[in-house]
């Protein structure tokens, strides 16, 4: 009877017990697992798979070589594309660096400093004059972007400031294929009247101020040899000029050495040629001056250059340069 009764309590203990793990919170877990998966609609799980192949995929050893080397090679080309685009869109917006190669700004500038201009001061969105030279890269480019300009940016209504009297600006008149870029001063702006007389220069008072006299020009930043020294060349006869809607009287600095407005940039015999320069074809003003050092010098028996100690010719200015002039005899009332 004892016998009897311990073999039903051990029953019931293993019956208990099994009751107990089926009801744990572990058991309950793995029990709710393995029916979400059972009721895991079969596209979910292929949507899974295939996400955690691309995964794969992306960095996968076996990839094709050539499919890989292609890709870089395009990738490649669009940063070239980019990067042409930037430098050109500073350099036609922003700012442009230059190397003077002539003395028709002396003494202000010399031969061989290096400038750098200032675009963004002068944009207008307004149709650029065609690019008339085609025989570098860069001139090509340059005609390219000059027309898609035209065709896009001009039309929208951008404009900051006018060149004003007595800045250096940088300006292609377009007149000698070999000489694309001149830097000048400007002397006369819209509706100006420039009266060149006895080596002197003069500029009317507008008639609103008054009776309409010429003042003179007190010119301090030309040199002794230039002062007084401001003449007209052989076959401008008129010694008066009204300067037309758009356009500017420039000159450059050194006035016994330089082809500017007096002298139409080249020669005022030439069909088509004018006095004064249009605003579409002034670049930029001049904004630093970073001098001139001289490394490379070159050769006078067999015309090759050869590299020296470097020399500073002229030092760097920076801002502190003749860019800019201001004449209280100026100031109309």
């Amino acid at each position: 009877m004892i016998s009897v009764l311990a073999e039903a309590e051990k029953n019931t203990n293993n019956v208990m017990e099994k009751i107990n793990l089926n009801n744990s919170p572990h058991m309950n877990q793995i029990t709710k697992d393995e029916e979400n998966s059972k009721t895991t609609p079969p596209d979910e799980q292929i949507q899974e798979l295939e996400w955690g192949t691309q995964l794969d995929e992306d960095s996968d050893s076996n990839a094709s070589p050539v499919n890989s080397g292609m890709q870089e090679f395009l990738w490649f080309l669009r940063d070239i594309v980019i990067i042409i685009i930037l430098a050109l869109s500073i350099r036609t917006f922003i700012a442009s660096p230059f190397q003077i190669k002539w003395q028709s700004m002396e003494n202000s500038y010399h031969d061989g400093e290096y400038i750098l201009v200032d675009r963004f001061s002068y944009i207008k969105t307004e149709k650029l004059s065609e690019y008339p030279y085609d025989t570098t890269v860069v001139d090509k480019l340059t005609k390219v972007f000059t027309v898609m300009y035209n065709n896009t940016l001009a039309h929208l209504p951008i404009h900051v400031w006018d060149p004003k009297r007595w800045d250096v600006v940088v300006i292609t008149p377009h007149v000698d294929e070999q000489k694309q870029y001149y830097i000048k001063r400007v002397i006369g702006i819209p509706w100006d009247t420039i009266r060149i007389k006895e080596g002197k220069v003069f500029i009317k008072k507008p008639e609103t101020t008054g009776t309409g006299e010429f003042i003179e020009l007190k010119e301090e930043y030309l040199s002794e040899t230039n002062k007084n020294g401001t003449y007209l060349p052989h076959g401008v006869t008129e010694d008066e000029f009204v300067i037309p809607e758009g356009k500017y009287w420039v000159m450059g600095d050194n006035r016994q050495n330089s082809a500017d407005s007096r002298s139409c940039f080249r020669s005022c015999l030439v069909e088509k040629s004018t006095h004064f320069i249009k605003r579409s074809d002034i670049l930029g003003k001049v904004m630093l001056d970073f001098g001139y050092i001289q490394i490379f010098k070159k050769d006078e028996e067999t015309g090759s250059l050869k590299m020296q100690r470097p020399s500073i010719m002229y030092p760097a200015r920076w801002f502190d340069h003749p860019k800019d002039w201001t004449y209280s005899e100026l100031e109309w009332k």
